[in-house]
């Protein structure tokens, strides 16, 4: 597929432009401060991180497991947990139990450590 062009369906006519998003790290907002940072076993994902993956499950307390689904848009939740109302069906093939971590910054358990002191 042409990544710019156009189709005419009848008096129609569709334009296109596909574009790489080169912010798209950026614009995530695990990197945002104070969340922490997601990790992924997907490598179609931006976050393809297998080693720290491990590193965070073997090493990091804090670490959570997550899983993932994709079936027209993507769900991350945590594993383990009950699949999402509508995935049942189709999560054996468009879903993976072990897909990443998340992992706590400095910051957020910082606040997690205050809001247990109080």
């Amino acid at each position: 597929m042409d990544p710019h062009g156009h189709e005419v369906y009848g008096n129609l006519i569709i334009f296109w432009d596909v574009d790489v998003d080169e912010f798209a790290p950026d614009n995530d907002p695990t990197n945002w401060d104070s969340t922490g940072k997601m990790l992924s076993l997907g490598r179609n994902h931006a976050n393809y991180d297998p080693s720290g993956v491990a590193d965070a499950i073997k090493n990091n307390p804090d670490a959570v497991t997550l899983s993932y689904f994709e079936h027209g848009n993507c769900i991350w939740q945590v594993a383990g947990e009950p699949k999402p109302l509508g995935t049942e069906v189709d999560w054996h093939w468009d879903g993976v139990n072990l897909a990443g971590a998340w992992v706590p910054d400095e910051n957020l358990l910082a606040e997690a450590t205050n809001l247990t002191r109080r």
